[in-house]
């Protein structure tokens, strides 16, 4: 695989059986939905693709967002290309943008705030890039959780299943640079997005962290770059439909190991308390309706052609 993925500690069915539990993946018709990734990336089956742990971890499942797939073609990335701690970035803004917000997350608004570079000297293409945050007076954004460090991230991996889609094929090579050249490029918003801006805005001066939104997502086994039926801001709790795992939610020591895992050894339980006055939308619902009644309609683009009524399903 370029050389860089030849070998993996994930060649274990024990192994693989924790995946499957970190992609919700749990009964016996999901026994061949992963396997062991010893095999070469040139003999994957139709409709395989290769998945690394670490981008499980930080907030990714099977199948991937709509948001993430058209994230990836704005800017011609394949999956793999991305670094773990760039996934986290995209879930966390996904999380951010449905369970504080109240919008579907969408490229023009993540554009916005992050910007793609290439990690220079690398070896092969995968995790030769990350989102890196733009510093935006005009448009501030919540603190960014520190990033943990990934030295061997690329040693573990599997094989899963997943229905075919040109930006989940192992990338071979980077990008040119003429296919980088307008990433730099901010776009320019339309005026419904006022709210949405002031909103964040609010958000991160009343103390929300990106921590806290991480720990929000993990907590409740919520994978925000996976394709769901509905937002965030109408989880229902430890039953809801879009879980990964229903029942009990993770117990703290669980919770302390992924995020120490995501962003270090150096986080702490006062870090991840959330404002009161940046309570999750799902927690009240007269505030959703307020807040959401304030939103425009967006889809992953973004602003909708069609903007919807007031209603808890819009966004």
């Amino acid at each position: 695989m370029g050389g860089e993925v030849e070998a993996t500690r994930l060649d274990s069915e024990e192994a693989v059986k924790k995946v499957r539990r970190l992609l919700g993946w749990q009964g016996e018709h999901f026994d061949d939905a992963v396997r062991c990734g010893g095999a070469p990336h040139n003999q994957l089956r139709k409709g395989e693709m290769i998945l690394f742990t670490g981008h499980a971890l930080a907030g990714l499942a099977l199948p991937p967002s709509s948001f993430l797939l058209m994230l990836l073609e704005a800017f011609g990335l394949q999956l793999n290309h991305l670094t773990p701690n760039s996934i986290a970035s995209a879930a966390t803004f996904a999380h951010l943008c449905e369970m504080f917000v109240g919008v579907r997350p969408c490229v023009k608004l993540f554009r916005q705030f992050f910007v793609p570079r290439a990690l220079g000297s690398i070896k092969g293409a995968a995790g030769a890039y990350y989102f890196q945050a733009r510093v935006d007076p005009e448009s501030p954004y919540i603190a960014r959780a520190p990033a943990g460090k990934w030295d061997r991230w690329k040693e573990d991996w599997v094989i899963a299943k997943v229905e075919s889609h040109d930006r989940l094929k192992f990338p071979r090579s980077l990008l040119p640079e003429s296919e980088r050249a307008d990433w730099e490029a901010v776009p320019e918003l339309e005026a419904e997005f006022q709210p949405l801006l002031r909103r964040i805005a609010f958000l991160a001066r009343e103390g929300l962290t990106s921590l806290m939104v991480m720990h929000d997502f993990l907590r409740r086994h919520l994978a925000p770059l996976q394709e769901r039926s509905r937002g965030a801001w109408l989880y229902t709790g430890v039953n809801d439909a879009t879980r990964l795992e229903r029942g009990a939610d993770p117990d703290a020591r669980m919770l302390s190991v992924m995020l120490r895992k995501l962003c270090g050894p150096s986080v702490v339980v006062g870090d991840i308390q959330i404002p009161h006055s940046c309570r999750p939308l799902c927690s009240d619902q007269a505030e959703r309706r307020r807040i959401r009644s304030l939103m425009p309609t967006l889809d992953d683009v973004g602003l909708a052609s069609v903007q919807a009524g007031d209603t808890d399903r819009r966004g």
